[in-house]
């Protein structure tokens, strides 16, 4: 009962009922869907790589400037 009044409150009829079950996936289509997730990860990495680099760079400008001259 609880189950079905939190239902009630928090979604409605439609936005459960096209829920249609998937078929699982054969090997080829999981290859595909697991390089397309490698890849998005690998860029993910990449852009936090470069930018961690930046800060890196932008940090050793600053100290170089603040180094008395000697």
């Amino acid at each position: 009962m609880l189950l079905l009044s939190l239902l009630n409150i928090y979604m409605r009829f439609f936005e459960f009922s096209n829920i249609r079950p998937t078929k699982p996936l054969n090997a080829q289509q999981a290859r595909i869907n697991a390089l397309k997730a490698h890849v998005k990860s690998a860029q993910a990495q990449l852009k936090s790589e470069r930018k961690r680099q930046q800060i890196q760079q932008a940090q050793q400008r600053i100290y170089t400037l603040q180094k008395p001259a000697t």
